[in-house]
């Protein structure tokens, strides 16, 4: 009858509130997955809960329902935030608002790939890629990054493990798309095996960010 939600809100963070009758009555709102919407909610502080009251859809997204590997996109993206959640809500809501819209570009691994690296850089362990953030040391520029598992943050080889690496042009790819906003970033040429190698390199540095394993990530639709 009713239906439960997970909204990512700008003030509130992630909140969790209940749409009730959405299942059956067609005058009840409704709030598809991965719409962006104003809501507006009414909060029962007897059963400390919030209640769907009506929805105002700024927009659907509706091409990530219509395609199964855009779908299983926009669920890791979202799976990704919501085990992850830290407090920095304003910007969480405007990268996944821009990566599902971003999704229909026609280059979703890129759009993938951006996602990854620029939530780590809200998190706070997204590195320069310059010098590594244990011994200070500048990376020469034929250098493999290895990965040091106590910051979740690529480091030299001999800092870190070699279990996640990253290889000097794919170095080369973040460090650069790293100084521009996610849109022009797509623009950014990729062979198709050097997309597929940072790919397994960003899904593989977001499992470690959730600590914890990522249903979509399992899916084999990524």
């Amino acid at each position: 009858m009713n239906r439960r939600l997970t909204l990512l809100t700008v003030d509130f963070g992630l909140i969790e509130a209940i749409s009730y009758g959405s299942a059956k009555s067609m005058r009840a709102p409704k709030a598809n997955v991965f719409t962006n919407a104003t809501v507006y909610l009414y909060y029962n502080p007897v059963r400390d809960h919030y209640t769907l009251k009506d929805v105002a859809v700024i927009e659907s997204n509706e091409h990530l329902r219509s395609d199964i590997t855009l779908t299983y996109r926009g669920l890791f993206m979202a799976e990704l935030i919501m085990k992850t959640h830290g407090g920095e809500s304003a910007l969480e809501y405007e990268l996944l608002g821009q990566g599902l819209t971003l999704l229909k570009s026609g280059v979703a691994d890129r759009v993938l790939i951006q996602f990854v690296l620029r939530f780590a850089q809200i998190l706070g362990v997204h590195t320069d890629y310059e010098t590594c953030p244990v011994c200070s040391r500048r990376y020469r520029d034929d250098e493999m990054l290895g990965f040091a598992a106590d910051l979740l943050s690529p480091c030299c080889s001999e800092c870190g493990s070699t279990d996640l690496f990253l290889p000097p042009g794919a170095r080369r790819y973040v460090k650069l798309t790293s100084t521009l906003d996610y849109l022009e970033s797509l623009n950014v040429p990729l062979s198709g095996a050097a997309t597929a190698r940072i790919k397994g390199y960003a899904l593989s540095y977001a499992r470690l960010l959730a600590q914890m394993p990522l249903k979509t990530l399992q899916s084999g639709l990524l």
